[in-house]
């Protein structure tokens, strides 16, 4: 049991012992055998190595006599040379990660100022009145957070200090436990007893949480193990563990293993179910701040009606009643009992303005799926050969945040034409090999893909032969014809009457996306003018916005030159 003593003799005999053989003792062999008793009895009391019962037993001498001591007392004291005491720097460091040291104290018995010391330590008040009453170690030496947040970040600076070797993995682990047993009113330390993981594994766990809080999803793997383990062998060994999906924290499902094919890479975080361990403290609300930015959540599309031609209108619906969740189910289902691909992959095209985009979102919204977004920009490095990582990386984000999602989400390449453009010919230029070793990437990754993915272009026809067979759907939405035009400004317009959404249907040549630039300065004019544009307003706004003539129709007779 902590602080348990040895009845027959009191603790501060045996430390006094200590100190007053330690003057002039040079740190040597013929001196630690005759002081050896004492130490052991000092260090049964403090629950320490020998070493830091040492040092705990003249430091405590100081703080009797002088206040506090520095490493420069102790090296004065022990006439050693000041290398000889840095040796001893890693044992003091673990001393005050324990609670059983202090640092800094400036001011001394009788209230003398002596200034302010890096290396200066003392017994906190507690602990030096035990000393002195023959009493046990007290059981609050170690701090206890009112915040769990407060012992999370604790523990990932342990972590570094392991990382920086400023700590053994026998401290870390000794500290961490002695933290965590202090530390007792947090359900996330009780949730995590349940796993019956060794004292690695729970470390880790606490690492990723602290990670995590502060907006760290995806962490080194290599930083992670190096932070716990000092032995090399024993980092290869645990990291190959996890590599290889054989650890109970794996098997467990509370975390995760990404970038697998290039080891330097590999990348390690929290599963959702242990991300919900931390709801009963209250942290699971920094779960919403972890979303990235081309993150598009269903429940934040706002509804707009789309109108299609009756070809188009088919087909939308028929991928939209594939993707509701239990028809997707059931749909790949099949397709793995027939053997075939069961990733649902669609290509929409057509020009710029017919609603492919917004065709995905009204998409996502219907059928409750998340969209991550592909920024295409990144996908093309300046630097030679990050390329062909960061698009391995999209599809290895997507399958994690797959495992995230109560629904399968929407991989979305929007505007693909520069990714799945036709592929260069041998001995092109090196961007056109980086380029064609890109879309080998991709073409390999549909292969097996399970997920859905689309891809919106306005340039078909540059698109590669290679990725049409990738392709389950292809969907071409063309610019409406004069009746969904008409169809469209009247969504767009309900107070307009039906015969002037004609004119303009008939007269101007529009995409869905044209009408809605109109529709956004109609509204601007209402503000402004505090009334409602009429019919001539909004053909001036319609010829504003095109940059020839070639996108409307003149109306009536024209008259000739004779």
């Amino acid at each position: 049991m902590p602080g348990t003593i040895r009845k027959r003799k009191h603790i501060l005999e045996s430390i006094l012992f200590i100190a007053g053989k330690s003057k002039d003792c040079k740190l040597s062999r013929i001196f630690f055998d005759k002081v050896k008793p004492s130490v052991n009895e000092a260090s049964n009391y403090f629950h320490c190595s020998m070493t830091q019962a040492f040092l705990m037993a003249n430091i405590f001498d100081f703080n009797y006599k002088k206040g506090v001591a520095g490493m420069d007392d102790l090296s004065t004291l022990f006439n050693c040379t000041p290398v000889q005491i840095m040796r001893y720097k890693k044992d003091i460091y673990v001393l005050v990660k324990k609670g059983l040291l202090l640092k800094d104290k400036k001011l001394v018995a009788g209230n003398v100022y002596r200034g302010p010391s890096i290396d200066s330590y003392y017994l906190p008040d507690k602990l030096f009145s035990a000393v002195i009453d023959n009493a046990p170690i007290p059981d609050n030496l170690l701090p206890k957070y009112q915040y769990l947040i407060e012992l999370l970040e604790k523990m990932y600076t342990l972590g570094c200090e392991r990382k920086d070797e400023r700590i053994s993995t026998n401290d870390l682990l000794k500290i961490s436990k002695d933290l965590i047993s202090h530390n007792t009113g947090f359900q996330l330390v009780h949730k995590i007893r349940v796993f019956n993981l060794s004292e690695e594994d729970q470390y880790m766990l606490y690492y990723l949480f602290a990670k995590y809080i502060n907006g760290v999803t995806d962490v080194d793997l290599g930083t992670a193990v190096k932070g716990i383990f000092d032995n090399p062998q024993k980092r290869f060994n645990y990291k190959n563990e996890l590599l290889a999906n054989q650890h109970p924290l794996i098997q467990q499902g509370l975390v995760g293993i990404e970038n697998v094919q290039v080891i330097n890479d590999a990348v390690i975080k929290l599963k959702n179910k242990a991300i919900d361990l931390l709801v009963a403290d209250g942290l699971d609300s920094l779960a919403g701040t972890q979303k990235k930015d081309n993150i598009i959540i269903s429940s934040e599309i706002q509804h707009k009606k789309l109108i299609f031609n009756k070809n188009e209108s088919a087909q939308i619906s028929q991928l939209t009643h594939s993707l509701a969740e239990d028809k997707f189910q059931e749909i790949q289902q099949r397709m793995k009992q027939k053997g075939l691909p069961y990733g649902v992959t669609v290509l929409l095209f057509g020009a710029p303005g017919t609603g492919k985009t917004e065709s995905v979102y009204q998409l996502a919204r219907e059928t409750h799926r998340e969209i991550m977004l592909v920024d295409l920009s990144q996908s093309k490095s300046m630097w030679f050969g990050e390329s062909e990582k960061i698009v391995k990386k999209i599809f290895t984000e997507y399958a994690s945040y797959s495992g995230e999602c109560k629904t399968t989400p929407i991989l979305l390449f929007n505007e693909a034409d520069g990714i799945f453009s036709k592929r260069g010919a041998l001995g092109s230029s090196n961007i056109a090999k980086t380029e064609n070793t890109i879309q080998n990437i991709i073409l390999q990754e549909l292969e097996n893909f399970s997920g859905i993915l689309i891809a919106t272009t306005n340039l078909v026809a540059n698109f590669d032969k290679a990725f049409e067979r990738r392709f389950l759907y292809k969907i071409g939405l063309s610019k409406p014809d004069i009746s969904a035009r008409a169809n469209i400004w009247k969504t767009k317009l309900p107070d307009l009457l039906s015969r002037d959404c004609d004119i303009l249907g008939e007269q101007f040549d529009f995409s869905g996306g044209q009408i809605d630039n109109i529709v956004r300065k109609f509204e601007i004019v209402t503000i402004l003018n505090g009334r409602n544009p009429d019919l001539a307003e909004l053909i001036t706004f319609c010829k504003e916005e095109v940059l020839d003539n070639t996108h409307y129709t003149k109306i009536g007779f024209t008259m000739s030159k004779s």
